[in-house]
């Protein structure tokens, strides 16, 4: 008997649960021949444990009972709360929560015990749908585990995955993933990297990432622990079958199609088999598919999965229980879709009380109910109710926008806030009269990623205690992975990236939170920096739905126009809201534009034109006796000069001609706006003209994108932006100016010490597109990698700064310094900078405006990475730049700011460049000529 069930649990530490399994039913066979309690138990108890791990719920069940049976007898109160969450782990939880009450007496004294109970109890919450409570009951048994067996105990492990589990119920992201992190460090330092303990961990792991529709790093985390529950237990363990469920969904996510969805149903039924039709997992799938089938045309399929779920979570689970919230927010939202507004406002209605009742008021799915009812009451015309709800959802969604901020990676945060389109959406659609009460609700949704990533660098910066340095050469080992061309460069970005993540989120730890001002104080604010003949233009994309209209969201546009309100007296604001009509027209157009100039046509005036009378021409009113904007563009209007536009009060001349206008990122840089000293006679820094090296390999750095490795064509010398950079430092005497060889990455970093007002880099810049290799030449046929990677990289990586020596690096090493990784500064690379005293940067180059599009947010670019690196205001560019022009247009911009004309004028900035546009138009008009594209490709941003 002790040999079989020694040799039963050295094989189940070991993750092999099925020999193991076997050797326990040998040992509970030698053990009913005799009469000792003590190893009929061990036995019982062994025997059940395994039959959990191996799939046999029913069996281990029947082998609980007659573990428990003996234990009650023989007063072993340890293994009795052993079997209390087996039951609960099969589902029988009414007799779980009967055994654990019948034990409280019994463990008092006892310490660990105490510990156990206390786990046992918080598991027991977690599968009841109280996450309050597992909490409160887990960080009893987190204390108890730690000081009976260590903190790198797997014991204290389990503890900290349940805790885990309760947090992400809670709607605590961040706190579920580092307690998950530190469960699967000890772990994998107790077990080893395969074992399917470690699996265990990485499938929740993913599961979080999931949840963030973080599909690659999902991806990876199911990947890792399938490959590991797969080789011990076996396809058709319900684990298994799980993780695999996970993998297909994640698939799902990435394409959404037929073929994915064929997919998920066959791993449904799998899941059946597995769990039995009424678990709570096969439910969730269940759910999870109708989805699906929605998606693709099939809203009878969809119904029926979604009533089966329902049916099954009321036969496993009973109508309270808080998952069944989930289920009546799809149901609520499939009959809204469907146009069946009085269910769909029943199904809400139960969820949203539900779910509150459960979770509180402040809860992330709370906020997604009264969302979804929100768009309901809009629909059905219920307007107090609509607005009671959607504004409600966006004050919740911003505190759980912040608190999830606080200890998540930079790149996390910008899907978790994708999720805030909605709440705007139902907060626009509601609001009918009080434009600035919507404006005010909506804020703070409004940049919020990179307003929370720069607050936290300038943190990092000023705070005397942990140092990023770490952080950094991650970041920069990631590039130089990513550049690379070696055979590993895709594993090797894959791993980097993950631990950037980790270093990121603990990072964000250590340097707090910055306190979000109130969004009315914001407004207000704006309006008192705003001089009396300006104006602020805020363009907004959202799903809009119309009363009498059904629920299903049309993309629209609208302007927020902020003005003074009086010509005398307190600078009060005056919010006028004006709806720009669906966004197709405005996104076409825009994009035809956009496409034109980047193909180097000179102009596309019908694109123009329809651009001028969807945009301009419904603003012509509000805007009335203003001549001077800030305007903060959103969608495809990221990618558009509003200064190309025609004027609508005289379409035969440019916008530019009568109107200044400057582009924001959001109202809060407004806000915050302060008057300087004058940077003129501070340090400036001009950098270019940098010797890119040898082109005969025929080709310059390769860049790995979404949709594979894409080469980069060779940079070509500019010799325009040497003659550039010397009339500027004419009118900048004092500048120190870096050229040739020397304009490399390393000196760039170490110029950067000084701290110059002024940076200005002239030279070729990026972008090599969300899709791919747009505007850049496919990857030979003897490239060293694949034409397609498993690996999605940081999209501030397909933005670049050409330096010195660009085309000659070719970085192989996994340890390779950032000076040595290649002549590119990323855009993630920018943002690592320091660049809190720098009120000017100019990028000279092409495609520096540019990057991923994300509503509501800045582009995911140079802009973003130099944003996030503390420069105040920057000039950018939108497309191509062609040498000769830009050198003239930039040494005109820089004859306007030292000619002290609008000195202190909050338009200081977008009135100079301007200046050097007007000239550019000027001087083609003599020659007969008119074509935005000369002159219209930069863009001045920010305030300083």
């Amino acid at each position: 008997f002790d040999a079989q069930l020694q040799v039963a649990r050295v094989l189940a530490n070991k993750g092999q649960y099925a020999a193991a399994a076997i050797s326990a039913e040998r040992a509970h066979a030698l053990a009913m021949r005799e009469a000792d309690a003590k190893r009929r138990i061990a036995a019982a108890r062994t025997l059940a444990l395994l039959r959990l791990q191996v799939g046999d719920f029913a069996g281990a069940a029947a082998s609980a009972r007659e573990a428990d049976r003996v234990a009650e007898r023989e007063g072993d109160v340890a293994t009795q709360i052993a079997m209390a969450r087996l039951f609960a782990q099969v589902r029988y939880l009414d007799l779980a929560s009967e055994r654990l009450a019948a034990l409280a007496d019994a463990v008092d004294g006892d310490a660990i015990l105490g510990a156990e109970l206390a786990e046992a109890r918080g598991d027991l919450a977690l599968k009841l749908g109280a996450p309050g409570r597992a909490r409160a009951e887990l960080e009893t048994a987190l204390e108890g585990h730690r000081e009976h067996y260590g903190a790198r105990h797997p014991s204290t492990a389990s503890v900290l995955q349940l805790r885990s589990s309760a947090h992400r119920m809670a709607g605590d992201l961040p706190a579920a993933g580092r307690d998950l992190r530190e469960v699967l460090s000890i772990r994998e330092e107790v077990y080893g990297a395969r074992h399917p303990q470690v699996a265990r961990t990485r499938n929740a792991l993913g599961v979080l990432s999931a949840d963030l529709s973080d599909w690659s790093s999902a991806d990876a985390e199911f990947s890792a622990a399938l490959t590991s529950l797969g080789d011990e237990l076996g396809k058709h363990h319900p684990e298994v079958v799980t993780v695999r469920a996970n993998r297909v969904l994640v698939d799902w996510g990435r394409d959404e199609s037929e073929v994915e969805a064929f997919h998920y149903a066959a791993t449904l039924d799998a899941l059946a088999k597995a769990y039995g039709e009424d678990h709570p997992v096969v439910s969730d799938a269940r759910r999870n598919l109708a989805r699906m089938q929605e998606k693709l045309g099939n809203p009878e399929a969809a119904e029926a999965l979604l009533d089966a779920a329902m049916e099954s979570q009321l036969r496993a689970l009973g109508a309270a229980h808080p998952a069944l919230g989930q289920t009546r927010i799809a149901r609520g939202r499939f009959y809204a879709r469907s146009g069946r507004l009085d269910e769909a406002s029943v199904e809400l209605d139960r969820a949203t009380a539900l779910l509150r009742s459960h979770y509180g008021d402040e809860h992330p799915l709370v906020a997604r109910a009264r969302s979804a009812r929100s768009r309901v009451a809009t629909a059905r015309g219920q307007w107090k109710l609509a607005w009671s709800d959607a504004s409600e959802a966006a004050r919740v969604f911003d505190l759980y926008l912040q608190r999830s901020f606080e200890a998540m990676p930079d790149r996390q945060r910008v899907l978790l806030a994708a999720d805030a389109e909605e709440v705007v959406g139902a907060l626009l659609s509601a609001s009918r009269d009080d434009a600035r009460a919507a404006y005010a609700a909506m804020i703070p949704q409004r940049d919020s990623v990179l307003r929370s990533i720069a607050a936290g660098r300038a943190r990092e910066r000023h705070s005397s205690g942990r140092t990023p340095e770490a952080l950094r050469q991650l970041r920069a080992r990631y590039v130089a992975a990513v550049l690379s061309e070696a055979p590993d460069a895709a594993r090797r970005s894959r791993e980097l990236a993950q631990a950037i993540d980790t270093e990121e989120s603990v990072l964000a730890l250590t340097r707090g939170r910055a306190r979000e001002r109130d969004p009315s104080e914001i407004v207000h604010s704006a309006c008192r920096n705003l001089p009396r003949d300006a104006a602020l233009v805020e363009f907004v994309v959202y799903d809009r739905v119309r009363a009498g209209k059904g629920v299903d969201p049309v993309p629209s546009y609208l302007a927020m126009i902020v003005r003074p309100r009086a010509a005398d007296g307190p600078r009060e604001c005056r919010v006028e809201r004006v709806e720009l009509g669906p966004a197709s027209a405005i996104d076409q157009a825009a994009d035809r534009f956009a496409r034109a100039m980047r193909d180097q046509r000179g102009d596309a005036p019908q694109a123009r034109v329809e651009l001028a009378r969807l945009l301009l021409a419904p603003l012509r009113a509000a805007l009335e006796g203003s001549a001077r904007w800030l305007w903060v563009p959103d969608g495809s209007l990221w990618g558009v000069p509003l200064a190309a536009l025609p004027d609508p009060q005289d379409p035969q001349r440019y916008l530019v001609e009568r109107v200044t206008a400057g582009s924001l990122t959001s109202i809060h840089e407004l806000a915050h706006y302060g008057e300087g000293e004058d940077i003129l006679g501070m340090r400036a820094l001009l950098f270019g003209a940098p010797d890119f090296g040898s082109q005969a390999q025929g080709g310059g750095p390769m860049v790995l994108t979404a949709a594979g490795p894409c080469r980069l064509p060779p940079f070509e010398p500019l010799p325009g932006t040497v003659q550039e950079l010397e009339e500027i430092r004419g009118l900048l005497p004092s500048a120190e100016v870096v050229v040739g060889s020397e304009a490399a990455k390393s000196r760039l970093y170490s110029a950067l010490d000084a701290r110059p007002a002024i940076v200005h880099l002239a030279t070729h810049a990026y972008f090599a597109g969300g899709a791919g290799c747009e505007g850049t030449v496919a990857p030979r046929a003897d490239e060293s990698r694949a034409a397609s990677l498993p690996v999605v990289p940081n999209p501030l990586l397909l933005s670049g700064i050409v330096l010195a020596g660009a085309n000659d690096a070719k970085p192989v090493g996994a340890d390779a310094r950032e000076e040595e990784a290649s002549g590119i500064l990323t855009a993630l690379e920018a943002a690592g900078l320091d660049l809190s005293a720098s009120r000017l940067v100019v990028l000279s180059a092409c495609d520096t405006g540019t990057g991923l599009h994300r509503r509501g947010q800045e582009v995911q670019g140079l802009r973003w990475g130099f944003r996030a690196a503390g420069a105040k205001s920057l000039v950018t560019s939108l497309w191509r730049s062609n040498d000769v022009v830009t050198r003239k247009l930039m040494a005109s911009f820089y004859r306007q700011l030292v000619s002290k004309t609008h000195r202190g004028d909050l338009f200081e900035g977008p009135e100079s460049l301007r200046s050097a546009q007007l000239a550019r138009i000027s001087s083609e008009a003599r020659l007969g000529l008119k074509k935005p594209l000369t002159w219209a490709n930069f863009v001045f941003s920010g305030l300083y």
